[in-house]
């Protein structure tokens, strides 16, 4: 009788341990896993026009950016475009931190004020993560 019971402990025990293993439990799910081993085309090659995202750099803009970084250095990134303060998202449940995406950002300048339009997308599916525009008038 204690043979069976302590056999049916141990298959119970492995049963569990298991089905912990085979949920992936404690291990984070990302709808946007880690694409960083794979490669994808430098940002300047992106053909922005091509993907229908709603981007397009400023005519006569002062300043243009298109780099491709892990999604955890968006907000680093973003903080390199002088003249605005850029609360840019630097965690999503969703999003691996070491996700490869496209950070498209293009800043005009005029007499009256500053405007800017950037754009954080995914490398891989071209799908866009963060879209935001930012205007400014110049102090007189």
């Amino acid at each position: 009788m204690k043979r069976i019971t302590l056999k049916s402990m141990v298959l119970s025990i492995l049963l569990v341990m298991g089905a912990f293993v085979a949920t992936g439990a404690g291990i984070p799910y990302y709808e946007y896993p880690d694409n960083s081993g794979k490669s994808f085309a430098p940002a300047v090659d992106l053909n922005i026009r091509d993907k229908n995202i709603g981007f397009t750099e400023f005519e006569k803009s002062k300043y243009n950016m298109r780099k491709k970084i892990p999604f955890k250095d968006v907000k680093s990134t973003a903080n390199q475009i002088k003249d605005f303060q850029i609360k840019a998202a630097t965690y999503s449940p969703h999003i691996h931190p070491d996700r490869q995406v496209y950070f498209l950002a293009t800043v005009k300048e005029t007499q009256d004020d500053l405007r800017l339009h950037y754009v954080v997308m995914d490398a891989e599916t071209h799908k866009v993560f963060i879209e935001r525009e930012s205007y400014r008038q110049k102090k007189k």
